[in-house]
């Protein structure tokens, strides 16, 4: 924890641990007077390390996962591929940087509105999909303006029956809540690693299906994309190709062992503990300073409260660590809060 201050503002940005910080700063002080013996290594065998537990993490094949910068990195790769004629479906309030890859290129987008300021409807999500004739569905799996999650397990499913690619901003969900590949149809997730995942800015995370890469081949190169052999250098197409060379290592070394707590931890576990800290915020406050409904049901790890003037300085001055998005204030809760901070928080909103 923060000293002397309480910190709910992971959709933000991640706490990071002492032993993430640690793990880089034994490869920076190697790189002070041995740069190169000290980098080499990690670039020939700690990468691929990294990448297998990745892997292992979301529950994919190694060979569908790419270390990327960032979503955005990876967003305007995928966009890259694309035929640029594909029927796109939105939520119009999304974040921008999922958004503006496909507006800059001019596809031919649909949108989707929310119910309430909220809710996205499962049922008119799907109407519209088959109305319009959608081709690919991109959306966040948590929305940063409202904390709406919407249901994979039941959208993946359907984007499946009906042959539509589904692309997911898994950026305020990875780390929080689980998402495995192995169990959910998505074709393509894409998610940077500064907020739920704890790892610090600079990497970020992508898996791609092996229906999409054949549908869609990658047509950016990376650091792994050609291989040599019989004297020459030869072009093999893959999920390298979306990997830069020369990635941020000490970031990527962050990222191990912020997983390697996660899987010592259990990610269901802390799915269920940050779920009864937001049902405990709903439980002691007015409900009518929650947007949306006051339980857990399709949220992941974030509450927004409405801003009746002004609750944000007030929780800023008792040392509330939060933020506001126009009128509204975002609240996220993580492994490393605790009951008694939100129960502290709920006591600042009814006084």
């Amino acid at each position: 924890m923060v000293p002397d201050k309480i910190y709910l503002n992971t959709a933000s940005c991640g706490l990071l641990s002492k032993e993430s910080v640690d793990a880089a700063d034994v490869l920076y002080q190697g790189m002070q007077t041995d740069a190169s013996n000290a980098a080499e290594p990690f670039r020939d065998s700690g990468i691929s390390r990294i990448r297998t537990t990745v892997a292992s993490f979301i529950k994919a094949e190694t060979s569908q996962v790419a270390l990327i910068p960032n979503f955005s990195w990876g967003l305007n790769a995928i966009v890259q591929s694309l035929n640029g004629d594909e029927k796109i479906l939105l939520y119009q309030n999304d974040y921008p940087s999922l958004i503006a890859p496909f507006r800059i290129k001019g596809f031919d987008i649909s949108w989707i509105g929310d119910e309430d300021g909220f809710q996205i409807d499962n049922t008119k999500l799907k109407e519209q999909l088959l109305d319009k004739e959608i081709e690919i569905l991109a959306i966040s799996h948590v929305q940063w303006l409202t904390a709406f999650k919407i249901d994979i397990d039941d959208i993946g499913q359907f984007c499946k029956e009906h042959h539509i690619t589904l692309l997911l901003d898994a950026t305020q969900s990875l780390g929080a809540v689980p998402v495995y590949l192995s169990k959910h149809h998505i074709d393509v997730l894409i998610c940077s690693n500064y907020k739920w995942m704890n790892a610090g800015f600079g990497t970020g995370i992508m898996y791609v299906s092996e229906s999409f890469m054949k549908k869609y081949p990658p047509v950016i190169g990376g650091s792994n994309s050609y291989n040599y052999a019989t004297g020459a250098w030869n072009f093999e197409p893959s999920i390298m190709n979306f990997e830069p060379g020369h990635l941020n290592m000490p970031g990527l070394l962050i990222l191990e062992k912020a997983i390697e707590y996660k899987l010592h931890k259990g990610i269901e576990n802390i799915e269920a503990h940050n779920r009864r800290l937001l049902q405990t915020i709903a439980d002691n406050i007015d409900p009518s300073f929650i947007l949306g409904t006051p339980n857990s049901t399709n949220r992941s790890s974030i509450i927004i409260l409405k801003d009746p003037g002004h609750l944000f300085e007030r929780l800023t001055n008792n040392s509330i660590v939060a933020i506001k998005r126009g009128n509204n204030i975002r609240i996220s809760v993580h492994f490393y809060n605790t009951e008694e901070e939100v129960l502290r928080l709920t006591e600042l909103i009814k006084s």
